[in-house]
């Protein structure tokens, strides 16, 4: 099984475009504590009528920093399809993994990479309804993950994955529809999460995204 376990954190997020090069790039800086500090076992108990078993043996309080990095490219962008390539990395002492992956989508939408002023003329009040089918997938090279390996600054967990019995390679899909109206949208996804470890199970859940822009 895999270990219960649970981070809070806070940090800085940044999000630039280059529209010129069609790229897109995220980075974030995240600091804050892994394990029952964080409260995730509270709060699922709490929220849950059956009271989930397992979180006495969760992963153990341990500090994390955390650097994300994001690039993706426009590869192909049409009015009414997008495709676009990207790769991305974590370092830090919660997540330590490289990976790259894609992105699509098809259906009626202001195409992202056409430049900031006809994108921005066109997303005000005046916009007309946007909707569209998209889908993602990620393939990560994964060197250690405290979720399932505990602590880096701790070794005290009841209960975790050895190194070697790792899946070195996990893939991340996802799919979904999104609406958006003026200023307001949302969204809903499916994902699909390839087992992490030898002996375990893919996961798949789902999202319901609400978006207001101001």
């Amino acid at each position: 099984d895999r270990p219960f376990s649970a981070f809070l954190t806070v940090g800085q997020f940044r999000e630039t475009y280059n529209f010129e090069k069609k790229l897109h790039i995220k980075s974030a800086l995240d600091i804050g504590v892994l394990g029952p500090a964080s409260l995730g076992g509270a709060i699922q108990t709490g929220l849950h009528t059956e009271e989930p078993v397992g979180w006495q043996n969760q992963i153990q309080n341990s500090f994390v920093v955390n650097y994300f990095m994001e690039v993706e490219k426009g590869i192909l962008q049409t009015q009414n399809f997008e495709f676009n390539l990207k790769g991305s990395t974590n370092v830090g002492s919660l997540f330590n993994k490289a990976g790259g992956g894609f992105s699509l989508r098809v259906g009626r939408f202001i195409p992202v990479y056409q430049g900031p002023i006809k994108f921005m003329a066109k997303a005000g009040k005046n916009s007309p309804i946007q909707f569209w089918f998209f889908a993602k997938g990620m393939t990560d090279f994964v060197l250690y993950d405290a979720t399932l390996q505990g602590g880096l600054f701790t070794n005290k967990s009841p209960y975790t994955i050895a190194g070697n019995e790792l899946n070195r390679f996990i893939f991340q899909a996802s799919a979904g529809i999104a609406i958006y109206s003026r200023s307001f949208g949302i969204e809903l996804e499916n994902f699909y999460l390839s087992p992490e470890f030898k002996g375990g199970r893919s996961f798949g859940w789902g999202r319901i995204k609400l978006v207001a822009a101001f």
